[in-house]
């Protein structure tokens, strides 16, 4: 479920940046926009300024799942485009009073186009997880790594052999398959040492573990 949902909030937020997006380019190919005054600065420093301070808020909340990212996520787009009109809403002003042409006409759709094109990256990268993980793809790379850390130092601690592992990411929940070529007497206290040192060092990472560690004497098993 969770995938799901932080895939739709990319969706949602992708949308919102392509409405903006929209109305930006038609304004601009319509001569601009009216040059705003005081309360437009005003509206515009408080919607990015409440916007930030709840980014942070979240961003530091203990709970880094990926819904609580992608909330994040959706307040930071809020202040980006806040602060892209605040920005383009004082310039205009500025260069009206200048009489500078139709010039201020276009700096705030400019800006809002500008800001626009950063935001899109982030809800992108929110749908291309959710679809790798609803698919049962590969973890992310930084995970992997310290997946593949993990077992390394305990392969070197215990003089084990190399090691096929499989890592899969699905919203909170994170599958590990670990599987050993052991030589023939192998004892099962040893599977079970091998076993406690990978859980103590992979349940460090901030995903709902779901740890499986396999032991055979034939290679074929283990491919």
């Amino acid at each position: 479920m969770a995938p799901l949902v932080i895939g739709l909030e990319g969706v949602a937020l992708l949308a919102t940046c392509a409405y903006a997006a929209f109305g930006a380019v038609a304004a601009i190919l319509d001569g601009g926009s009216d040059v705003v005054g005081g309360w437009g600065i005003t509206y515009a420093a408080i919607s990015s300024t409440v916007s930030v301070v709840v980014w942070r808020t979240m961003r530091g909340h203990h709970d880094r799942s990926g819904l609580v990212v992608a909330e994040a996520t959706q307040w930071l787009a809020g202040a980006v485009l806040g602060l892209g009109m605040l920005v383009g809403f004082a310039v205009a002003l500025v260069l009206d009073r200048a009489a500078t042409g139709n010039a201020a006409r276009y700096v705030e759709p400019t800006l809002v186009l500008a800001a626009c094109a950063i935001l899109a990256l982030p809800p992108v990268r929110m749908i291309r997880t959710t679809l790798v993980e609803l698919l049962e793809g590969a973890a992310d790379p930084e995970v992997r790594a310290a997946v593949d850390d993990a077992v390394a130092a305990v392969r070197a601690a215990l003089d084990l052999p190399e090691a096929l592992t499989r890592v899969t990411k699905v919203g909170p929940k994170l599958y590990i398959e670990v599987d050993f070529v052991v030589v023939a007497g192998w004892l099962v206290e040893r599977s079970d040492l091998v076993r406690r040192q990978l859980y103590d060092r992979l349940s460090a990472l901030p995903h709902d573990l779901w740890l499986n560690v396999e032991f055979s004497t034939d290679p074929f098993w283990v491919a």
